[in-house]
C-alpha cells in the first residue's frame, strides 16, 4: 500500500516511461476494510483508498483480485449454488490475472494485481494446459505493407534507424529478419544498440543528431532521401539533445502501434507485424543497390599508451571487445551509457540501458534481475555491468543478494567523481 507502493514507486514510473513489462503484484488489505476505507497502518492519510489509485498515472491496468463472497443465496439450494457461484469466483480470478498478464505483453507497459488478505485461502481454477503465455500479433494490412515495398523500392538512398522500442516490444527477430534482407546502411540509436547485428556489412554506426561521429548525421540527415526509422524513442539524449533533424517527407516511422509513411499516419497497427509483414514480403530483387559509405567508419581515438588512468577514449571500446555473444550488458544511467554508444558490439549481444528516464542506481538490480533470469532459463552467457561509483552507493545491497544466489556477475565498476557534473551546474547557475 502507501508505504510499499511509494518505495516501489520510481521502479515502476522507469518502466513506464521506457515502455518495459513489469507486474507487480501488491498485497493489500482485506476486502472488508477496504470497502469502508478504514485508516490502517502503511494507508496515505484519512479516508485512504487501499488500493493507491493516485499512481493509475503509472501503470497500464490495476486489477483487484477478489476474495470471498459474501452474498447469500436462497436457502432451498444453498448449497449447489454456493458451490455454483464459487466455481464461477474461482475462474474469474484466473481469467483476471490472465487479462492483466495479456496487457501487459500488448502494452509493454507495467500492470498491477492486488491481492487482498482475504484471497489467501480461495482456490482458483487454472486456466487451460500450462502453456508460455504469449500475445501473437495481428497480420498487418497488405495494403500497407505494400505501401512501405513500394517507397523502398523507388528509393535511391536509404537508411534505417534501429532504435529502443524494436526490443520493448518483443520485434527484435523481426528486426533482424527484415535487415538482413535490405541490407541498407543501418545505423542504432543509443538506446537501440545489439538490436542490428553491429558486425554486419550493412551497419554503421550509432546515431544521435549531431552528437555522432563525424559525418554520420550530415549522411543519415542529407544524404539519404528515405529513412526507415525502427521503434523510435525521441528523447534527448537518445537525438543527441534534440539535435535530430530528419525531414518527416523522407520519414516512415514504425511505432508500437502505429505506422506513419511520408507524415501520414496510420493506427493501430503492430510493430511486430509490420516489421515480419515486410520481412515476409520484400522481393529483394527489386531493392536498389546501395554502396557502402566508407566514410562513416568510426574514427580511431588517440590513446596514449603511457598514460596510466583509464580514459574516456581507451576504456569503452574495450568493453566492447570484452564481451561476448549471448552476454547481457548493463550500461547504467550516465557516463557508462553515454561511452558504451561508442563501443561495438558482438552479434546476439543484449545491451540494456536506461538513455530516457535515467533513475542512476537501476542498473544494479537491474543486473541482478537479469542473472536471475538467465540462470532459470539455463541459458548461457554472462551478466556484464558497467557503472559508476554514485549509482553503485544507491544500490550497492543488490551484491549481498546476488552473493546470497550464487550469481556469477560481471561488475564493472568506473570511478567517476560522482557529483562532479551536477556541483559545475549548481556553480554556473550560482554565478
Amino acid at each position: 500500500m502507501g508505504v510499499g507502493e511509494l518505495s516501489a514507486i520510481n521502479g515502476v514510473a522507469g518502466a513506464y516511461t521506457e515502455q518495459v513489462k513489469l507486474i507487480h503484484i501488491v498485497g493489500t488489505t482485506g476486502t472488508a476494510v477496504q470497502k469502508r476505507n478504514a485508516m490502517i497502518h502503511h494507508c496515505l492519510g484519512p479516508n485512504p483508498d487501499h488500493r493507491v489509485r493516485k499512481m493509475a498515472f503509472v501503470r497500464a491496468t490495476s486489477r483487484l483480485i477478489p476474495g470471498r463472497s459474501t452474498k447469500r443465496y436462497p436457502p432451498t439450494s444453498a448449497q449447489r449454488t454456493a458451490g455454483w457461484m464459487t466455481s464461477i469466483l474461482r475462474l474469474r480470478r484466473s481469467i483476471i490475472i490472465q487479462r492483466v498478464l495479456r496487457t501487459c505483453l500488448e502494452t509493454s507497459l507495467p500492470v498491477y494485481i492486488f491481492v487482498p488478505m482475504d484471497f489467501v485461502h480461495p482456490l482458483v481454477i487454472p486456466p487451460a494446459p500450462s502453456q508460455p503465455l504469449d500475445v501473437p500479433p495481428a497480420a498487418a494490412a497488405a495494403p500497407l505493407i505494400e505501401t512501405v515495398l513500394s517507397e523502398l523500392y523507388s528509393a535511391r538512398s536509404p537508411v534505417i534507424l534501429v532504435d529502443a522500442l524494436v526490443s520493448r516490444h518483443r520485434a527484435t527477430r523481426e528486426a533482424r529478419q527484415l535487415l538482413d534482407k535490405l541490407r541498407f546502411p543501418t545505423f542504432s540509436t543509443p538506446m537501440g544498440k545489439s538490436i542490428a547485428n553491429e558486425s554486419a556489412p550493412y551497419f554503421h554506426s550509432t546515431y544521435n543528431g549531431k552528437v555522432s561521429f563525424p559525418g554520420v548525421a550530415a549522411f543519415v540527415e542529407d544524404a539519404s532521401d528515405l529513412v526507415l526509422d525502427l521503434g523510435p524513442i525521441l528523447s534527448d539524449s537518445n537525438t543527441g539533445g534534440h539535435t535530430r533533424t530528419i525531414a518527416a517527407e523522407k520519414l516512415i516511422s514504425v511505432h508500437p502501434h502505429e505506422l506513419v509513411v511520408r507524415g501520414k499516419s496510420f493506427p493501430g497497427t503492430s510493430i511486430r507485424a509490420v516489421l515480419a509483414g515486410l520481412a515476409a514480403a520484400v522481393d529483394t530483387s527489386k531493392l536498389p543497390e546501395v554502396p557502402r559509405p566508407d566514410v562513416l567508419s568510426p574514427p580511431e581515438l588517440e590513446v596514449d599508451v603511457a598514460e596510466e588512468a583509464i580514459t574516456q577514449s581507451w576504456i569503452w571500446r574495450r568493453v566492447g571487445e570484452f564481451v561476448r555473444p549471448g552476454d547481457v550488458l548493463i550500461g547504467e544511467a550516465g557516463t557508462a551509457q553515454f561511452g558504451l554508444s561508442d563501443a561495438e558490439f558482438p552479434e546476439n549481444l543484449t545491451y540494456l540501458t536506461q538513455i530516457y528516464y535515467g533513475s542512476i542506481g537501476y542498473a544494479l538490480p537491474a543486473c541482478l534481475g537479469a542473472a536471475v533470469a538467465k540462470k532459470e532459463l539455463g541459458s548461457e552467457g554472462r551478466v556484464v555491468l558497467v557503472t559508476g561509483d554514485g549509482s553503485l552507493q544507491l544500490t550497492a545491497q543488490e551484491v549481498g543478494t546476488m552473493v546470497k544466489l550464487g550469481l556469477e556477475n560481471v561488475l564493472m565498476w568506473v570511478p567517476v567523481n560522482w557529483g562532479g557534473g551536477q556541483r559545475q551546474s549548481a556553480d554556473a547557475a550560482a554565478g
